[in-house]
């Protein structure tokens, strides 16, 4: 195994005795980068676990310190207001947390569209080497940080490729991570600031 990569732009004739060389190193690439999308779906899924924790804890205080502080006119309306996005929030998390999951099951099948991609069109090599080096530099970095660096493989998710719907499912899970957490989080700490006032409320 030559241990680098092939030049995408480089004409390899058949016959050549650098092809071994070649599928060797596809194997190395693709292997790589699969390995650098499931150490995202287990760091993300550790702090997603912890997101849920929160955002049901918030969630089930905020909405519970609601219903009593509100009298009947009101009341009704933040029962359907609050279980919207009470359920938004607490969905983004498990369905960000499915897809992380989905991603770890299907590692095998990813190596194989992930070196089926790059044998079909070069140009996602370059794009999969980007994402591998902006990984190995965030290798310390939260998994929010982690999964950013994912988003130059959106072209592949782009390109109607048949047989590639693992490589599509996992780039998507990766690149749609921050906005979930993001969302989870935010309607999380609303509910959480919200609780104070529904308790000066119910006080009064």
């Amino acid at each position: 195994m030559s241990g680098e990569f092939i030049d995408p732009d480089e004409i390899i004739e058949p016959g050549d005795p650098r092809l071994s060389d070649v599928s060797d190193d596809l194997d190395l690439l693709s292997r790589r980068a699969v390995d650098a999308v499931i150490d995202l779906a287990r760091r993300a899924n550790a702090l997603a676990g912890g997101v849920l924790l929160f955002v049901l804890v918030a969630v089930m205080v905020g909405y519970g310190l609601g219903i009593a502080a509100f009298n009947a006119g009101w009341q009704t309306a933040w029962v359907v207001i609050g279980a919207f996005f009470a359920i938004l929030a607490i969905g983004s998390v498990v369905v960000s947390m499915w897809r992380m999951h989905s991603v770890r099951k299907s590692a095998d099948q990813l190596v194989g569209e992930v070196r089926e991609l790059i044998s079909d069109d070069r140009s996602n090599e370059r794009a999969i080497i980007t994402t591998l080096e902006s990984s190995a530099e965030s290798s310390e970095a939260s998994a929010i940080q982690l999964s950013r660096s994912f988003f130059d493989m959106r072209s592949i998710v782009d390109d109607p490729v048949d047989g590639s719907q693992a490589v599509k499912a996992a780039i998507a899970a990766a690149t749609s991570f921050p906005l979930l957490m993001g969302t989870a989080t935010l309607i999380g700490a609303i509910f959480l600031l919200l609780s104070p006032l529904f308790l000066i409320a119910l006080a009064v």
